[in-house]
């Protein structure tokens, strides 16, 4: 869970499954959009998932959530199939 100012801002959910870990669910308060929120959870997650070395995760993004799409391909994900893997470099 993120918090902004003392207030929930957003919250990240990885289930933890041996080697390739799904990313259930990435979600930020509308009034939190735009402001690195989701961006600093799935990085903070990928980090952890790297530490314990559960590699690649993958989740499944909307085809017409393009803010979501280039969120998750600027921290190195990669399309396949209909998810999308984020790697950690």
């Amino acid at each position: 869970m993120a918090l902004r100012n003392g207030t929930y801002a957003g919250l990240i959910r990885v289930a933890p499954v041996p080697r390739r870990a799904p990313i259930g669910l990435l979600a930020v308060r509308a009034d939190q959009h735009r402001q690195g929120v989701g961006r600093a959870l799935l990085t903070h997650a990928l980090g952890e998932l790297h530490r314990a070395v559960t590699d690649p995760a993958w989740g499944d993004v909307d085809a017409s959530n393009t803010a979501a799409i280039t969120m998750f391909e600027r921290v190195g994900a990669r399309r396949a199939g209909s998810n999308i893997e984020p790697v950690r470099h």
